[in-house]
């Protein structure tokens, strides 16, 4: 953040020799001060969030004070002053609205105080918050209140992507940790940065750049306490989602959420601490997750009683600030998180997965870092940090599942038994180093400059263990064949016990100058270099029941160098910093976790046709030729038959935006966006050796319609199903290589925005906006068979509307409201061809099953999803300190708009995944000191 601006006379002279001095609780020093130019022009840079006074100072005039200014993360704030003639003694004090239009910075999005959200607003606590606050992010997990877990991290879609591992940069006061974190604890922090487009060269990724401020200390002690308790008081489950294989939705037994902060100083002015604490306790039925399948014994019936399992959180943060001296300081800070759920899974659906079948899990987050920041000259600064990010993840089976062998049921989609691809640890590992160094020469090529250069390392390395399980290190598929339901089909074996070790290196530099050109133009210029190296080091395996003991050399699969150049110009219109117009032109590298792809030593199953020969339902040895090139064989993931791509380049995007800002009154700002997003080097992963052209043998099939049975009034017309030729069965024609998609086959993707913002003044603040994103998004990304071909292209409309706001009024009384709504999901019809043909056509003899999209993408379509939470609160004032009581309400229409479902012909076609959680009632209480 910074402040600048321009002194003059009243006659609109500069006024160079002006002292300037800037005054905050949130410095660690008593003051910071600086001169005019000769061109009355100052500036200061790199300073924390918070609440400033400024003093302008000159022999022979009035000294000004403005007063009350809230600065922002990452705000470039101008202030300008003045000065009228008379003594420097007589002061003249200004208490204004901050500006809320930043006409220098082109970087796009929102800063969100957290305490306006803990006070004010309905929310949770959590990035999913954030992302129903922020124009162009709409959640798609972790939103719902009381989930915790795997299902809980924050995940959400950010105009038109899909936030990801390794597209989106969070971080901590500047520090980059792994994406998708839960930690630090949102209430930990003062505000939350998120800039959504627009970034410049400091940013890699092309996703939302999130920076998460953690509170600080202070030379007066200060901290907080609180806690709720949520209730529901009825359910929204109705008759046509139970028509829709729905048979429980979300039901809380009890969510207490609880914690407290403190800051403070161990010496003034010199060291400061802060530190918190959060703990969450739930039990809650997730919507779809059914204990057993109740007294008929059959899943899927609208019997099954819901499960409840336990899901408890704790979350930790501490920070000291060493202010060593005027010019030097020395941050540590560390967070740590542990969340434990009785029963979860990852990206699946509870509908299709039974209690018994879902994993017990145990996810440790955390956070560490080390900053040293100086400013050995006036203009000259620099920042330094290092530091770890990473998790332990374990999984582990029900007891109650038996040790039944995992299965799947094509027709009824039903998973059972233990599930072995839910059972091991992970560990995630990221080492990160950065540093930069920012100057502000007093002249330099034209105009005023700010000089940054900057220097980032990551070392991301994964551990994803996989030990023998006890219910067997296979998974088996069943299918209706002949009218027969539940008969064998295949297996997938395991190659456990797996302990794979691999490295992707990432290595960045890059310039940026924020160049002014007179008093309304800026550019924003950068350039940005990307270097990654990907490898597997040497390691073996040990033997298990379905792989052999083996030792594999290390494999270098390859190091990428690639330029990112970024270009933005804020242009203020009318001179008097109320109206600008930005427009940015961003190239951004995308990271490819592409190293565990060729780890022969990683995780992998191989798939065979499956003979029961006793027809127990379980695997037994003889009934599978485990020839890789055998009869039986149909495909295989193993990093064996991976094969390196010397000329695979790395996939990036570019990003163009257009926008309009407008100051229509103090404190209040409309803003309009037009954005394109095109991605480029997309890459995908494509068996070579069994080329498109293999699949030359054409089977005319029926179209069953959407019940999935022939011979009834929804059939549709015919269809082409392609099999490939018997040369080319067996491992030896496996060969997956990464490649870059085809000419004409990118993604891309437009929206357009507006948006409305009034901040905080006057008891009120309100924010809305409105955005639509038109997709050009391929379904496949390579066409690796002519069955691929079947309505590939996705070009739909999604659009989101928001709505956060809140209001006091007299005696303290709070309200707030939170307004997330959101296009229903769309998807598209598929059907699960056979390998026999019910009309007696030629059977598919080299695949067991095939998949065709049978239907445009969109053709499927819910409603939309409305979210409206409020609150409503009293502040009590206690000698100093301050009591607060809320209540809130969530999901206050009982909406069960449905979020999620499947369109697989069959019996269950359209079945109901997700809806939204029903009406909760939360209290809420919090003291501040």
């Amino acid at each position: 953040s910074s402040i600048d601006g321009t002194v003059t006379d009243q006659t609109g002279g500069a006024l160079p020799g002006v002292t300037v001095t800037i005054a905050s609780q949130a410095l660690q020093v008593a003051q910071l001060t600086t001169v005019t130019d000769a061109e009355g022009r100052y500036r200061v840079i790199d300073l924390p969030r918070g609440t400033y006074q400024i003093r302008f100072e000159l022999q022979g005039f009035k000294s000004l004070i403005r007063d009350g200014l809230v600065l922002s993360a990452g705000f470039a704030m101008r202030v300008d002053a003045p000065l009228a003639v008379g003594g420097v003694e007589e002061n003249v004090t200004v208490s204004a609205a901050s500006p809320i239009v930043d006409v220098t910075t082109t970087r796009g999005g929102q800063t969100i105080s957290t305490d306006l959200l803990t006070t004010a607003l309905p929310g949770n606590k959590t990035v999913a918050d954030l992302v129903s606050m922020t124009a162009g992010l709409t959640n798609t997990a972790g939103q719902d209140p009381g989930t915790l877990g795997q299902n809980a991290r924050p995940r959400f879609n950010m105009y038109g992507i899909d936030s990801g591992n390794t597209n989106m940069t969070m971080m901590i006061d500047g520090f980059q940790i792994i994406a998708n974190n839960p930690v630090p604890d949102v209430g930990a922090t003062a505000e939350v940065d998120m800039k959504t487009f627009g970034n410049g060269a400091e940013v890699k990724e092309i996703g939302v750049a999130m920076n998460m401020i953690l509170k600080s200390g202070g030379n007066r002690f200060h901290g907080s306490l609180s806690g709720s308790d949520s209730r529901q008081p009825s359910g929204n489950l109705t008759d046509a989602l139970r028509a829709r294989n729905l048979a429980v939705g979300s039901s809380i037994k009890y969510f207490d959420d609880f914690g407290g902060d403190v800051g403070g100083r161990i010496l003034p002015d010199k060291l400061w601490f802060f530190g918190a604490a959060r703990g969450r306790r739930s039990q809650i039925s997730q919507t779809g997750l059914v204990l057993n399948p109740g007294p008929d014994g059959v899943y899927l019936t609208g019997d099954e009683p819901a499960a409840f399992p336990t899901l408890n959180a704790s979350n930790l943060v501490g920070k000291l600030s060493y202010q060593m001296t005027p010019k030097y300081q020395l941050v540590v800070a560390a967070s740590r998180d542990q969340n434990k759920s009785e029963a979860d899974i990852q990206n699946q659906s509870y509908v299709f997965t039974p209690f018994n079948s879902t994993s017990v899990f145990d996810w440790e987050p955390r956070n560490a870092k080390m900053e040293l920041r100086g400013t050995p000259a006036s203009k000259l600064l620099f920042d330094v940090q290092f530091g770890r990010s990473g998790y332990d993840l374990n999984r582990d089976i029900q007891a109650g599942c038996g040790l039944a062998p995992s299965t799947f049921d094509n027709a009824t989609q039903l998973f059972g038994g233990c599930r072995f691809n839910q059972y091991g640890d992970s560990k995630y590992v990221m080492w990160i180093a950065d540093a930069n160094v920012t100057a502000v020469p007093t002249s330099f090529l034209g105009g005023r400059h700010e000089l940054k250069v900057g220097y980032h390392l990551s070392g991301r390395h994964t551990d994803a263990i996989r030990p023998q399980s006890p219910a067997g290190d296979y998974h088996l598929t069943f299918d209706t064949i002949a009218s027969v339901p539940h008969q064998p089909l295949q297996i997938a074996v395991s190659n456990a016990p797996a302990d794979p070790k691999d490295w992707d290196m990432v290595y960045s530099a890059y310039f940026a100058d924020q160049w002014r050109v007179g008093g309304r133009l800026t550019f924003n210029l950068g350039l940005r270099y990307d270097r990654q190296h990907s490898f597997v080091p040497a390691q073996s395996q040990a033997a298990g029941v379905f792989a052999a003991a083996a030792t594999f050399p290390r494999v270098e699969v390859g190091t990428w160098n690639d330029l990112a150049p970024r270009a933005a110009v804020a242009w203020d219109v009318t001179g008097n910093g109320k109206t600008v117009l930005k427009s940015t032109y961003g190239w951004f590298n995308t990271e490819l976790d592409i190293a565990p792809t060729f780890n022969r030593a990683a995780s992998y199953t191989t798939t065979y046709r499956w003979h029961d020969l006793n027809r127990n339902n379980v695997y037994d040895p003889g009934e599978v030729n485990l020839d890789l090139n055998g009869p039986d064989f149909l495909s295989t993931t193993s990093g064996a038959n991976a094969i390196l791509n010397p000329d695979l380049k790395l996939p990036h995007v570019q990003e163009l935006t257009t926008s309009l800002e407008r100051e229509v009154r103090s404190g209040t700002a409309v803003r309009a966006l037009y954005m394109l997003r095109r991605l480029g080097n997309d890459s995908a992963s494509v068996n070579v050796l069994r080329p498109f052209s293999a699949f030359d043998i054409a089977l005319n099939r029926k179209d069953p319609g959407r019940d999935g049975v022939l011979g009834t009034a929804d059939d549709g017309g015919v269809v082409t199903v392609y099999d490939f030729e018997p040369a080319y069965a067996g491992s030896r024609f496996v060969g997956n290589e990464t490649i870059n998609r085809p000419g004409g086959r990118n993604d891309y993707y437009q929206s357009v925005e507006g948006a409305f913002s009034q901040r905080l003044a006057q008891k009120w603040s309100l924010q809305v906006s409105y955005t639509a994103t038109k997709y050009h998004r391929w379904i496949v990304s390579v066409a690796q068979s002519p069955n691929d071909d079947y309505f590939p292209l996705d070009t739909s409309w999604r659009w989101s509307s928001k709505i956060n706001g809140n209001y006091t009024f007299p005696h303290d009384v709070l309200v707030g409201a939170i307004v997330d709504i959101v296009n229903g999901p769309l998807g598209q019809r598929t059907y699960v061809f056979r390998a026999a043909d019910p009309l007696g056509g030629p059977a598919l003899r080299q695949q067991t099953t095939v998949t065709l999209r049978l239907d445009p993408f969109g053709t499927e379509q819910e409603s939309f999803v409305p979210s409206l939470n409020i609150r409503i609160g009293k502040k009590f004032k206690l000698a100093g300190n301050s009591l607060e009581l809320s209540l809130d309400a969530l999901n206050v229409a009982n909406s069960s708009a449905i979020r999620a479902a499947a369109y697989v012909s069959g019996p269950t076609y359209g079945t109901v995944s997700d809806i939204l959680p029903p009406r909760q009632l939360r209290t809420g209480v919090r003291f501040m000191f």
